[in-house]
């Protein structure tokens, strides 16, 4: 399953758009400076045996002052966050990501109609993965 853990690792890089958008977009990430974002990605049980269930979490801890869109996101700007599990080995298959409830999150410049649902200090995604009777490590 290493190898899954690294494909999953890799989807969330690229697949989580506006990785962390600042509030009122008036931050900055600085080429050399630490992403404001830390993504970790467990499975559970830690060890796979074929023919059973297993839990990929993703929990993700951002800066003070960021966020990301919750899934669904709401009426106003921006893309709900993804987790899309794009290469799998063959027979095992994944349901879709399965998001916590996020908060309601007003930007003021927006106007009282233009909320989005956002996660704003932590949250966690979760995907549930079936092996095969004959999963091949």
């Amino acid at each position: 399953m290493t190898r899954l853990k690294l494909n999953l690792i890799v989807c969330l890089l690229f697949l989580i758009p506006g990785l962390a958008a600042p509030a009122l977009a008036t931050k900055q990430i600085e080429l050399n400076s630490k992403p404001p974002i830390k993504i970790d990605v467990k499975t559970h049980p830690s060890k796979v045996a074929t023919g059973q269930e297993v839990w990929v979490v993703a929990s993700i801890v951002l800066d003070p002052g960021w966020h990301i869109y919750g899934n669904p996101k709401g009426p106003g700007p921006g893309l709900p966050t993804i987790l899309e599990v794009t290469s799998l080995p063959e027979g095992v298959t994944a349901d879709p990501a399965r998001f916590l409830p996020a908060e309601k999150f007003l930007e003021p410049d927006l106007g009282p109609d233009e909320w989005v649902w956002a996660y704003k200090k932590k949250t966690s995604i979760y995907v549930r993965l079936s092996t095969p009777d004959n999963l091949s490590s």
